[in-house]
């Protein structure tokens, strides 16, 4: 289980799982955690951190067949390669996706993003 207090809000709000099975949850105060059956482990902390942004909900978690974890918050999205995260924004990627939506990852590694005014597909290395 995990402690309510990892998520302020309460539960998960979206949940994937990789490969491996991990289980990788999202919630309204921007935190990211993972579950490898023993442990979680927070990747986002509460808003502020900027480590990451961290500081939107998370609407969106997707796993690539490469074993990356995508996270869409409100204003962007980002990529975990297992060591480092990337923000992902209009301002480096000239793609707009602002707001709640979903993504998903498509057999070629694009990811799209899909919000209430558009949808938007990304082409990942």
């Amino acid at each position: 289980s995990f402690a309510q207090d990892d998520f302020k809000c309460g539960l998960p709000i979206v949940m994937a799982f990789d490969q491996e099975g991990t289980a990788w949850t999202g919630s309204c105060t921007g935190s990211v955690l993972s579950y490898d059956g023993q442990e979680w482990t927070t990747h986002f902390a509460a808003r502020g951190d900027h480590n990451t942004s961290g500081a939107n909900d998370i609407t969106a978690i997707a796993i690539d067949h490469k074993g990356r974890v995508w996270v869409k918050d409100l204003e962007s999205l980002y990529r975990y390669d297992g060591e480092t995260w990337t923000t992902i924004d209009e301002a480096n990627s000239g793609v707009a996706w602002n707001g709640p939506g979903s993504i998903y990852v498509d057999a070629g590694g694009d990811v799209w993003i899909v919000t209430s005014d558009r949808v938007s597909v990304f082409h990942d290395e």
